[in-house]
């Protein structure tokens, strides 16, 4: 059941989801400060391998370097060229694209055409800006604070968790980075509540959980939702069993989603784990990245690991459909809340309570609640 038992106030004023004051105070004190999930190992398999991203305004190249993983900002230090454009590639010399200056695994200079010219330049004098990295199974971590807590420190009784739903037990099957025109808050309620599930997810999810099949763990720094995964007898069930037996688990037919704030969140089942981590690009636009991870194959019958195999693809389209489902939603939710005129309303369910302990957090640490908005006189729309 739930924690509560009774609705709850909207905490969060409409304007904390479009203001360029609220998204700078948010960005300085929760993601400036804090670790955010940016790729996995599974991205970078080799040395030269590298991802880019946007955390906030500020451009990130992760790159596997000689067998570290490490990040740089995403900018030469020639004359500041974008060092590359591609979102993911492959670059042994880790040069610049447009005079070719090239780099070393720490970001200093290692070869610069035409060095004569450059004269005199002294060693370590021109390197690029590099941000702490930091792995949690196979999850990679990049913190923009130099002198903030380490990241088992910073995630908490929740690093633990991580660390073993990631772990070198699972595979990661589908990369998804999806950017959407919705407010980054906007993103992590959908995903703290179960209430949408038969409107938006009809065709995936199905139904909204029954009441008594809820059970939620609200703590200072995440919050928990436990339900059934599946009824049995159906498809999802005997995947569950395949998947659990020809891993050598044990199925449990139980969801798990576990949201760490700001913007983190897993899930699992018997069949996925799935990590989800939402940045801010600006107030009314964020970027999801999406890694869905599956148990590997173990040491069972033939026919389990054929099952397994036959498994893998159709669950691996289902999610993708269900994140589909949602980013189809969330800027439909974005325009709703650009609105210049509201309705006189602004509540969450005791289902919704998830959002009402995060939107508290957001309000204790940026402000932006709903007295920031001018109430609405009696029998008024609340502008």
């Amino acid at each position: 059941m739930f924690v509560s038992d009774s609705h709850l106030p909207q905490l969060l004023a409409p304007e904390a989801y479009r203001s360029v004051e609220q998204h700078d105070r948010e960005f300085e004190r929760l993601f400036a400060r804090g670790w955010h999930m940016v790729c996995t190992t599974a991205d970078l398999p080799r040395d030269g391998d590298y991802v880019t991203l946007r955390l906030g305004s500020i451009p990130l190249l992760v790159r596997r370097c000689g067998g570290d993983v490490r990040t740089f900002l995403n900018v030469c230090a020639h004359r500041y060229c974008e060092l590359t454009s591609s979102p993911r590639g492959h670059d042994p010399a880790f040069a610049c694209q447009y005079h070719g200056w090239e780099y070393d695994e720490s970001g200093n200079t290692r070869r610069i055409p035409d060095a004569p010219s450059f004269k005199p330049l002294q060693k370590g004098m021109l390197c690029l800006t590099s941000y702490r990295t930091a792995l949690c199974g196979q999850l990679v971590f990049v913190s923009l604070d130099p002198e903030g807590p380490d990241l088992a420190a910073f995630l908490g009784e929740s690093h633990a968790v991580y660390a073993r739903l990631f772990s070198d037990r699972y595979e990661q099957v589908v990369a998804w980075d999806r950017e959407s025109d919705a407010n980054w808050k906007v993103g992590v309620e959908n995903g703290l509540e179960s209430y949408h599930v038969s409107c938006v997810h009809a065709g995936t999810f199905g139904v909204t959980p029954d009441a008594a099949d809820c059970h939620h763990e609200l703590r200072d720094d995440h919050t928990v939702f436990r339900t059934p995964a599946s009824q049995p007898g159906s498809w999802l069930a005997a995947a569950e069993e395949a998947f659990a037996t020809g891993s050598g688990d044990t199925p449990t037919h139980d969801y798990m989603n576990l949201r760490t704030y700001p913007s983190l969140t897993c899930s699992r089942t018997d069949t996925v784990t799935f990590v989800q981590s939402i940045l801010p690009l600006g107030p009314t636009r964020s970027v999801h990245i999406y890694r869905l991870f599956m148990p590997r194959v173990g040491t069972g019958s033939v026919w389990n690991r054929l099952t397994h195999w036959w498994w893998r693809p159709r669950l691996a389209a289902y999610w993708r459909a269900v994140f589909a489902e949602d980013h189809v939603i969330l800027p439909r939710i974005q325009n709703g809340l650009n609105s210049p005129v509201m309705p006189r309303g602004g509540v969450v369910s005791a289902r919704e309570e998830r959002i009402f302990h995060f939107q508290r957090y957001v309000a204790d640490h940026c402000g932006g609640g709903v007295e920031a908005a001018p109430a609405a006189a009696a029998g008024e729309p609340r502008r």
